[in-house]
């Protein structure tokens, strides 16, 4: 151990195998320690030879045991993508919904450029939501969605003001298309 510094709790950190390549790190000091003595002692090689054997014994347990995790790697990695889909789902519906919420809320001092840009926001995350919906008529519906806030969008840019008989009615239009989103990630879900 001249030449090397390490950090023995960290490379047990790794379990059977940190322990694997320490044994082995420490029989190869020892050959080493044992080679510059002028005459090597029998004794100490055949405690090194025997050291050696349950270290490689070791090894092969080890990576014999090793073997069911690589296979269950591609498992997880599937249960991984199906997190991260589920995920995105949830973020964009969040996102919706927390749009929603500020336009609920400040309905009656929103401005137009307001709405139009929390409208935008919704349609962008409901493209990313139609990305994840695996059922085609979800996906339709959160097409159809889409394309009606786009339209809102459009009527939003031509109106003169907000006033409150448009802004009902584009409440009332809000909750409907939560209320389908709702189905959407409830029969998602299922």
């Amino acid at each position: 151990m001249d030449n090397f510094s390490f950090d023995v709790i960290k490379i047990l950190g790794y379990g059977a195998s940190g322990l694997s390549f320490l044994l082995m790190f420490l029989a190869y000091n020892i050959i080493q320690k044992e080679q510059r003595v002028k005459k090597p002692r029998k004794e100490i090689l055949n405690v090194v030879y025997v050291y050696m054997f349950f270290t490689l014994l070791n090894i092969g347990v080890v990576g014999f045991l090793g073997l069911p995790a690589l296979s269950d790697n591609s498992r997880l990695q599937g249960v991984n993508e199906v997190l991260k889909t589920e995920k995105n789902k949830l973020t964009s519906l969040y996102e919706i919904q927390k749009n929603n919420s500020t336009i609920e809320d400040n309905i009656q001092n929103i401005s137009s450029d307001s709405l139009e840009t929390l409208f935008t926001k919704n349609v962008q995350a409901l493209d990313t939501l139609s990305k994840t919906v695996e059922s085609p008529e979800q996906k339709q519906t959160v097409l159809n969605i889409k394309d009606n806030l786009k339209k809102k969008i459009d009527s939003l840019t031509r109106l003169p003001s907000n006033n409150k008989r448009d802004l009902r009615k584009i409440m009332r239009d809000i909750r409907g298309y939560k209320q389908q989103l709702d189905k959407v990630a409830e029969n998602d879900n299922k």
